[in-house]
């Protein structure tokens, strides 16, 4: 049920309410709190895959939750609801690193197909992370690699023998067997 929770953070509480009431009809597990700061604390505690703020909040509001979020390792996919419908006051909220906004009043069907698309965005979103993080380990394994070429390489260019020697002697003088297993 992880992949389906979602952190609330709006001060109204009939608006904060009707949605989590809307989400938990959905099959969603919603947690809803009261200011940004809270929300900052829930998510520091459990991170939420997606994350829906109002922007005008006590204590600390949606924009610099928002700033706080997206500077988290496990960053979510951030909502925003706002009652204003001005263009670049939506263009400087999206600028913040939101995956969309809700203008109030809210519109049910609406919320549910974007909280939908949220949580294959963030789906997206782990994926490339993990390809990222599997990309950066098997450049550390192929540095090391060449590091290890490279101190096996003599001052000359020669490959240092004396490794291989070593491995042919003891395989040779029976106990070849024993030393081909522990390595």
């Amino acid at each position: 049920m992880q992949e389906r929770r979602i952190l609330i953070a709006e001060d109204d509480p009939s608006m904060g309410n009707l949605l989590r009431d809307a989400l938990q009809a959905e099959g969603y597990e919603v947690t809803l709190v009261g200011n940004g700061q809270e929300a900052l604390e829930r998510f520091r505690e459990e991170p939420f895959p997606v994350v829906i703020t109002d922007i005008e909040m006590p204590l600390m509001d949606g924009y610099e939750l928002v700033i706080h979020l997206n500077e988290t390792e496990q960053s979510p996919t951030i909502f925003v609801t706002t009652a204003n419908n001005e263009t670049q006051f939506i263009i400087d909220v999206m600028k913040r690193g939101v995956y969309d906004y809700i203008i109030k009043p809210l519109d049910i069907g609406e919320l549910v197909i974007k909280v939908h698309r949220a949580f294959e965005a963030y789906a997206l979103k782990r994926m490339q992370h993990i390809a990222e993080k599997e990309r950066e380990i098997r450049l550390e394994h192929q540095l090391e690699w060449l590091q290890w070429q490279a101190k096996m390489e003599g001052k000359d260019g020669t490959v240092d023998k004396s490794l291989f020697h070593n491995m042919h002697v003891s395989f040779s003088q029976g106990i070849g067997f024993g030393a081909l297993i522990t390595l």
